[in-house]
């Protein structure tokens, strides 16, 4: 199995490189895992009825997983990315937006602010 390529609008992007192979590495493996890649929170749950197939959900560094009370991830809260092209628009659209430096705060990150009146 080989990684899907990078998409080449993010391989000037270090973190758009990462997570990108790390998602696609994880779905062509086709085992049970949560992993933290550049601050993304990255899983791969087996499905029930087929456990032969899965699926893969990421989180953007700002958002994560949400735990159930029965062990495991509820991943329709939270800004999951659930396919390729919606994680290859997010990640550009990271890279875009952070080309002047500004970055959104890691969840639960203390965030000073100054404000002049």
């Amino acid at each position: 199995l080989s990684v899907l390529a990078v998409p080449p609008e993010l391989r000037a992007y270090d973190e758009g490189v990462r997570v990108w192979q790390a998602v696609s590495a994880i779905s062509l493996a086709k085992k049970p895992i949560l992993t933290t890649v550049c601050g993304w929170n990255v899983l791969y749950k087996l499905r029930r009825c087929d456990p032969s197939q899965g699926d893969w959900y990421a989180w953007p560094p700002e958002s994560s997983p949400n735990e159930s009370s029965a062990g495991g991830v509820s991943h329709h809260r939270d800004r999951v990315i659930r396919a390729f092209s919606h994680l290859r628009d997010t990640l550009f659209e990271r890279f875009r937006v952070m080309g002047d430096g500004w970055r959104p705060p890691r969840l639960l990150e203390t965030v000073q602010l100054k404000v002049a009146l």
